[in-house]
């Protein structure tokens, strides 16, 4: 662990703030790997670890894994958060728009107590699959961790702390590339997802089988593997749609084919209750789980 926290290893004190989906799992894998005190601290009382009672007013390692519905209030429970515990190190491991990190370092600025150093401040993106806890950790662990400090001391000490968690990391310049780079993973998804429903409803237009086509794309694609497979579906769970909704936000970033992604989603919502469109879905999804064990 970095010289900014002289200490033993196992007496470094960390809080994850926000014991949901990113936040339990990246508890437990602290908890699990490492020699460090770790405490989870949430709305819902029943999710707090049940050592959160014994947390001292200082913590070493704050991660902040809440959900972002707008930046403003987003900064505002940072804000609060580091002013209870003025952590040495925050990590913002949620979904934020793009240069919510570097405005949280401003505010926190003007927080920073007597005679203690800057906080150090990286925004590190999660990455996987919303199936379970046990899923998420083993996703945590297997996909890279990237880190935007907002300076290279940040990412430096983020860097070290995460390899001693045996994560896998990658440094880029800023909050801003690696807040930018989650959104748009998300939205390309999303993008693929409206790609498939438009031609769908072309194929239907037409009169044509689209699960054929799919699997015809699929034999195409498949001796290079250069172009995945996805389906015509609604868009669900929290992640894409959501993200999307943060870039649409007043001064954050507008572009025409986020609101094409929501409008042709709506559509699909009314759509998928045609039992023809719903075989066809099923069809597809059997194509891309058969494209991707082949792949494994």
């Amino acid at each position: 662990m970095s010289e900014i926290f002289k200490k033993s290893p196992w007496n470094i004190h960390i809080l994850v703030v926000g014991m949901g989906e990113i936040g339990r799992p990246i508890f437990e894998i602290i908890e699990e790997n490492s020699e460090y005190t770790v405490y989870g601290e949430d709305l819902d009382i029943s999710k707090c670890s049940p050592n959160l009672s014994k947390i001292p007013d200082e913590i070493d390692i704050m991660h902040i894994c809440i959900p972002c519905k707008d930046m403003v209030s987003f900064i505002k429970t940072v804000s609060i958060c580091y002013k209870k515990y003025t952590p040495k190190l925050l990590i913002i491991n949620s979904t934020v728009p793009p240069r919510t990190t570097h405005f949280i370092a401003d505010v926190l600025q003007e927080y920073k107590p007597n005679n203690k150093p800057d906080c150090l401040i990286a925004h590190s993106p999660m990455f996987g699959t919303h199936y379970n806890d046990e899923e998420m950790k083993d996703q945590f662990i297997y996909y890279p961790h990237i880190i935007g400090g907002i300076n290279q001391q940040s990412s430096q000490v983020t860097d070290d702390y995460f390899k001693e968690l045996e994560f896998t990391t990658m440094i880029v310049s800023s909050p801003l590339e690696s807040e930018i780079m989650k959104i748009m993973e998300t939205t390309y998804a999303g993008w693929m997802i409206t790609f498939f429903n438009e031609f769908h409803r072309m194929a239907m237009y037409y009169d044509a089988e689209f699960p054929e086509i799919v699997g015809a794309l699929a034999k195409t694609y498949e001796p290079r593997r250069e172009k995945p497979i996805w389906f015509p579906s609604v868009i669900e769970g929290h992640c894409i749609m959501q993200n999307i909704d943060l870039l649409l936000q007043p001064n954050v970033y507008n572009a025409g084919f986020l609101e094409l992604i929501k409008a042709s989603n709506d559509l699909r919502k009314e759509e998928i209750l045609d039992e023809k469109i719903k075989e066809d879905i099923e069809k597809i999804k059997i194509i891309k789980d058969e494209m991707n064990h082949d792949k494994s």
